[in-house]
C-alpha cells in the first residue's frame, strides 16, 4: 500500500500506468476482431480452392454435354438429357447458370464462370438448377422460325392523276401475325401509310388491301414492309408510272320514263351527256333514236334525230391550298333535286378537280364512306399547293341547283374516315 500509495502520488507513473493500459485495451479489441476473421479465412482456404476445381469439373461437362446434344440434335425438335452433379462441394449446396452463352457457378464461398463458345452455332442458352435438386436436365429446342416474305401486288402500274391504285400485301406470308405499312416514294415525295404497321387478318383479307391516288404526274416507288411478332422485317416494292389524264371523252345514257306504256300514252326520254373531264369549248352533237314501229322487236325504224350545240357552263371556284401536310376533304352538296334523278341514282350535280401544276380538270370520284347521292365527298392526299380549281355542273337542265361547298384539311384514313383539323373553305 505504501508504494501505491507513492507511485499514484507521482504524476509521472500515472501518466505512464494509463498509457500501458490503452495500449492494451486497443490490442486486445484488434485481436477479438483478427483472430476470428482469420480463423474463418483459413478454414476457407481449402475449402474454395476445393470448389473452383469442382466446379470447373461441373462446367467442362456441361459444357461437354452441350456440344455433344448440339451434334446429334434434330433441325427441328426437342432434346433432353440429363446432368449428374455433385449435391454438395465442400459441404456447401451451388447453383449452376445459364445466360448470354456463360455458364456460372456460384456458391456462398466461389463463383466460377466459364465461356461455352455460344456452343459454336449461336443457340440462346439461358435457365438455372440448384445442386439440391434430385434430378438436373437440359433441354434443347431445336425449331425453324419460318422469316417473313413481303409480296406487293400494286395495280395500275400505270396510272393517270387521281386514279385510284390498289396496294395489296394478302399475298404475303410468313410466321404467326403479321404487321404491314406502305412508303411511297417519288422526287421531293414521300408518304408513309400506318406509319405504326397494321396488322393483316388472314380471316379478313380487306385488312391486307387499300388504295391510293397521285395528284401530280411522276414515277413512284411504292414499297410493301412486312414484319413479324418477332420483328423479322421482309421488303418488296414496285414501280408506279403516273401520267396526266387523256382528253375528255363523251359518255352518253338515256332513261325512257315508264319504261313500258300502252298505245296512246306517251313515254319521256331524258339523255344525259357524261364525261371524265370537262370541254368548255363548244361541241356539236347529234342524237338519234329510234322506236321499234312494227313491235317485232326485230327492225329498227328511225324516229326523229335532234341536233345542236353543247357547251359546258360550270361554276368555278378557286380555293387556296397552301400545306402539303395535310390531307383536304372537298364536300360538295346540294339539296334541289327531282325525285326522278333520285330513283335513277343519278345525283344533279357533278365535280371536277384541277390542281395547280395541271392544265385539264379531272372528274371526281368519290372516296368510300365519304359522298353521298346528293353530292360528292372528294379527297386530295399529297396536295400541290396552289390554287385549286373546283368546277361544278349543274346535270338537271330544267332548273339551276344551289350548292354547298365545304373544303376541309386533316388526315384521311385509306378506310374512310377523315379527321377534321380545320375548314379552308
Amino acid at each position: 500500500m505504501k508504494i501505491l500509495r507513492l507511485l499514484l502520488s507521482d504524476r509521472n507513473g500515472v501518466s505512464v500506468l494509463v498509457e500501458y493500459m490503452l495500449i492494451v485495451g486497443i490490442l486486445a479489441l484488434l485481436m477479438a476482431f483478427i483472430v476470428p476473421q482469420l480463423s474463418t479465412l483459413m478454414s476457407r482456404m481449402p475449402t474454395a480452392n476445393a470448389m473452383k476445381n469442382q466446379f470447373q469439373d461441373v462446367a467442362s461437362e456441361i459444357s461437354a454435354q452441350i456440344t455433344d446434344m448440339l451434334l446429334v440434335s434434330p433441325k427441328n425438335g426437342i432434346f433432353k438429357s440429363k446432368v449428374y452433379m455433385p449435391a454438395e462441394v465442400g459441404k456447401e449446396t451451388y447453383s449452376v447458370e445459364l445466360s448470354n452463352n456463360e455458364l456460372i457457378v456460384k456458391s456462398n464461398i466461389w463463383t466460377q464462370k466459364e465461356n461455352i463458345g455460344r456452343t459454336t452455332l449461336g443457340f440462346i442458352t439461358k435457365g438455372r438448377t440448384f445442386s439440391s435438386e434430385i434430378t438436373h436436365e437440359i433441354l434443347l429446342n431445336s425449331s425453324i422460325h419460318l422469316l417473313p416474305t413481303a409480296v406487293a401486288i400494286v395495280h395500275p402500274t400505270e396510272a393517270t392523276v387521281g386514279e385510284n391504285i390498289t396496294l395489296d400485301m394478302t399475298h404475303s406470308y410468313g410466321e404467326g401475325t403479321l404487321y404491314y405499312r406502305w412508303i411511297i416514294t417519288g422526287q421531293n415525295y414521300k408518304r408513309i401509310l400506318f406509319q405504326s404497321f397494321k396488322e393483316y387478318d388472314p380471316v379478313n383479307p380487306d385488312t391486307g388491301i387499300t388504295t391510293w391516288n397521285f395528284s401530280s404526274t411522276g414515277n413512284y416507288t411504292i414499297t410493301l414492309e412486312v414484319k413479324d411478332s418477332l420483328g423479322y422485317v421482309s421488303y418488296d416494292c414496285v414501280n408506279v408510272s403516273v401520267v396526266s389524264n387523256p382528253q375528255p371523252e363523251l359518255y352518253i345514257d338515256k332513261y325512257v320514263v315508264p319504261a313500258s306504256i300502252a298505245p296512246g300514252e306517251s313515254s319521256t326520254v331524258n339523255i344525259f351527256l357524261f364525261g371524265n373531264g370537262i370541254n368548255q369549248s363548244s361541241t356539236n352533237i347529234t342524237v338519234i333514236h329510234t322506236i321499234d314501229a312494227s313491235g317485232s322487236m326485230n327492225d329498227y325504224t328511225p324516229y326523229s334525230s335532234v341536233s345542236g350545240n353543247v357547251t359546258s357552263s360550270p361554276s368555278v371556284i378557286g380555293v387556296n391550298i397552301n400545306n402539303s401536310n395535310y390531307d383536304y376533304l372537298i364536300f360538295v352538296t346540294t339539296s334541289d333535286f327531282d325525285t326522278f334523278y333520285y330513283s335513277y341514282g343519278i345525283r344533279p350535280i357533278s365535280l371536277y378537280v384541277k390542281s395547280p401544276n395541271q392544265d385539264y380538270y379531272v372528274q371526281a370520284s368519290d372516296v368510300w364512306n365519304v359522298g353521298t347521292q346528293d353530292g360528292y365527298g372528294y379527297v386530295i392526299t399529297n396536295p400541290d399547293t396552289g390554287t385549286w380549281y373546283l368546277a361544278i355542273n349543274d346535270l338537271n337542265p330544267k332548273s339551276d341547283e344551289s350548292v354547298d361547298i365545304y373544303v376541309y384539311k386533316g388526315i384521311y384514313y385509306p378506310f374512310g374516315w377523315f379527321d377534321v383539323y380545320g375548314t379552308v373553305y
